[in-house]
């Protein structure tokens, strides 16, 4: 009996330990670019998706900014968008 819940408990710890190495692998999988400076907009809520904001300088020197999914891993905005 001992032997059939410690089998159960390292079953339960190992499951644990796939699933959050898989968030972690997901998030490092976003592009970076050291030109690129980032802001989150939304708090780590997990029900919904984390946008943060990515800015540059644009090559006509113009600073933009790009919406990038955190939890997705995509880009929002199909372009760069110049800041007023």
């Amino acid at each position: 009996m001992k032997k059939n819940a410690t089998r159960i408990l390292v079953t339960a710890i190992a499951a644990m330990m796939l699933l959050s190495s898989g968030a972690i692998a997901a998030s490092a999988a976003q592009p970076e670019d050291p030109g690129i400076s980032t802001t989150s907009m939304a708090p780590g809520d997990n029900t919904r998706d984390t946008i943060i904001k990515k800015y540059r300088t644009g090559p006509n020197g113009q600073r933009q900014y790009r919406r990038w999914n955190q939890t997705t891993g995509q880009w929002v905005d199909p372009y760069w968008i110049d800041m007023p």
